[in-house]
């Protein structure tokens, strides 16, 4: 029954599937213009495509169709994670396809080996843990109309707010270098590095993917 909701979800948004064709030239044209950014821009579009359903949903009133099939509201949450599980295994797919390419024609040249694929991988899945945190348990709560301003605004202001706070840090005295120290430390240590990420972005999912439940099972149609 679970693949069915996954499969119900990916139909659901046929009309959207066109333009998940365009994604890849899109990540490309970005790519371009510096080669290691194609890994974050794949993440965050292909999580970006994994939110239609909830559009589709609200549009549609789907909600009401599928609490009339035999299915909890624990299994629809969950076949909407794994969705978005499987897009940001596709961004990564993508993302590992592109990044050569884009190195074959853009100015800025990037090869970071092996270790730096596991590094950005890693990174990046910190990433989407974190953008799913801010756009899912709000979706599942309020709804795509109410809540996608939110869940898409919400990480840059909150990226701001960090940058924001990092610059104020680093211009205390003694912090200087703290941005060249952090980058040395990191490069030193990437095994260790990814795995951290690796594991607070796991933690990330199972926070969302908790409150997400929590949130939907107490919503009301």
């Amino acid at each position: 029954m679970l693949l069915k909701m996954i499969s119900l979800d990916w139909r659901s948004m046929k009309i959207y599937q066109i333009r998940g064709l365009f994604i890849p030239l899109y990540i490309l044209l970005f790519g371009l213009y510096m080669p290691l950014i194609v890994f974050p821009m794949s993440v965050f579009v292909f999580l970006s495509f994994s939110v239609n359903p909830f559009a589709v949903e609200e549009k549609g009133e789907l909600n009401y169709l599928y609490l009339t099939l035999p299915v909890s509201r624990r299994m629809i949450v969950t076949g909407r994670y794994l969705l978005s599980l499987i897009m940001m295994a596709l961004g990564f797919i993508c993302a590992a396809i592109l990044m050569p390419i884009a190195n074959i024609f853009s100015t800025s040249k990037w090869y970071v080996g092996v270790k730096g694929y596991f590094l950005l991988i890693s990174a990046c899945y910190l990433l989407y843990a974190v953008l799913n945190l801010c756009m899912f348990p709000i979706l599942f709560k309020i709804g795509y109309q109410k809540g996608k301003f939110l869940g898409f605004y919400f990480p840059v202001v909150f990226s701001t707010i960090l940058v924001f706070i990092f610059n104020m840090i680093s211009t205390l005295p003694g912090n200087e270098t703290l941005m060249f120290d952090i980058i040395m430390w990191a490069t030193e240590n990437i095994v260790l590095v990814g795995i951290i990420s690796i594991i607070a972005a796991t933690l990330l999912m199972f926070i969302s993917y908790s409150l997400s439940l929590l949130l939907y099972s107490k919503r009301e149609f």
